[in-house]
């Protein structure tokens, strides 16, 4: 794995602190669009049990993401950058990755701005009536789009880690934790 030359001293993976969170908001993430596309498809009552899975998951995952802000702002320390010879996809990789945790915080913000709106938080959790029609709300918009944009993101995401193990061979996969699969771990 090629480091960027003024990294000394940086770890060449990145601590177990954010190992865990990452692959903990990966699944819970798949849970998020999971019961997402379960209350899109489901019809009422399923829906609301499906719609208050999908909020426990998203604000788990809103959570998560900013537990991991603010650890690398006060005491986690970041590993080396792996060098990139092209500049455009050191700047590929640093907004994909920016977007990682912007998109994920506006979807919880209008997932909860539609329930606030709607006045569905009580039908959502056990009571009487009918949902609204979420997709009449201004929040639906942004909500649908941040998932869309969410889902390429993570696609492309994925994409690149096995675009690096794969093609380039660089090792990056040991650096997120999975040395076990890959081949060895990384310090």
């Amino acid at each position: 794995m090629s480091i960027s030359p003024n990294a000394h001293a940086l770890p060449t993976a990145y601590t177990m602190l954010a190992k865990t969170l990452h692959w903990t908001v990966a699944t819970v993430l798949t849970f998020v669009f999971l019961s997402g596309f379960a209350a899109d498809s489901a019809s009422m009552p399923e829906s609301s049990g499906a719609l208050r899975a999908h909020l426990a998951f998203g604000l788990s995952v809103g959570a998560l993401t900013i537990l991991r802000l603010a650890a690398w702002l006060t005491f986690d320390r970041r590993p080396a950058p792996v060098s990139h010879p092209v500049v455009l996809e050191s700047v590929v990789a640093r907004t994909t990755h920016i977007l990682l945790y912007i998109v994920p915080l506006g979807m919880v913000i209008s997932g909860v701005a539609m329930v606030a709106v709607s006045d569905a938080a009580p039908v959502i959790f056990g009571g009487e009536g009918d949902l609204p029609r979420f997709e009449t709300l201004p929040p639906r918009a942004a909500h649908g789009f941040g998932a869309s944009l969410l889902l390429a993101l993570l696609t492309f995401h994925i994409g690149a880690a096995l675009w690096h193990q794969f093609v380039r061979r660089d090792g990056i996969m040991r650096r997120m934790g999975l040395g076990w699969l890959f081949g060895g771990s990384v310090k």
